[in-house]
Formats: C-alpha cells, structure tokens, sequence
C-alpha cells in the first residue's frame, strides 16, 4: 500500500504539532514545579524569620503554608529532614503561643500543637 506525498506530508506535520504540544505541556509543568519548590522555601524562610523575631502570629501563617504544601506531616518520622522538623517545631511553638479563634476549644489548641511537636519527637 502505497502512501501518496500530500499524505505522507500531512502526517508529518500532524506528528510535529503533536510533538510541540507534548514538549509545551512539559516545559509547562517543569516550570510551576520549580515555582511551587520557590514559593514552598519562601515560605519557610519567612516564617523561620517571624519565629526568630518572636512574631507568631505571622510565623504560623507561613509555617503553615509551608507545612501544607511540603507535605512534612505524610513523610515518615525517619525520613523528615533537620530543616522541616525545625519549621515543625517552630510551628508547634507558634500554635501554642497563638490563641485560636472563640469557637475552638482550648482541648483542640493544645492537640494541634501537641501533634506538630510530636512528629518532630516521636
């Protein structure tokens, strides 16, 4: 079976399309991660300053933006590394010294806190 040139060309140009969107759907991607990775260490850096400083409230909200995107609390105890379990227990030590708002009880603050410092110290 014979593949006549207009077709043969028509392919060709249907499989670099193809290839171009593919190679843009990767490049995309390549790129959100590493601004994800960006936004994830900015985070921590702001809230380890805030910590430092001794302004918790601010530390928290960053801390916990870090926490929740960086995924530390699925990791395994062994497994987390001396940076994040810094952030964790800057973050316990913030929730401790922040009161929630009225609705939540002081019995839900102190196991909040609790659960942040005991990943670090199993």
């Amino acid at each position: 079976m014979n593949i006549r040139s207009k077709k043969t060309r028509r392919l060709a140009i249907l499989a670099l399309g193809g290839l171009v969107a593919a190679s843009a759907v990767v490049v995309f991607m390549k790129v959100h991660a590493v601004r994800a990775a960006a936004q994830v260490t900015e985070a921590r850096e702001a809230g380890m300053k805030a910590y430092k400083a001794g302004n918790y409230p601010v530390a928290l909200k960053h801390l916990s933006t870090y926490l929740e995107r960086s995924k530390v609390q699925d990791r395994a105890p062994g497994t987390i590394d001396p940076a994040a379990l810094e952030a964790l227990f800057a973050y316990g030590k913030s929730r401790s010294m922040v009161p929630m708002t009225p609705p939540a009880s002081r019995s839900q603050h102190t196991m909040e806190a609790s659960t942040s410092l005991s990943v670090c110290w199993p």
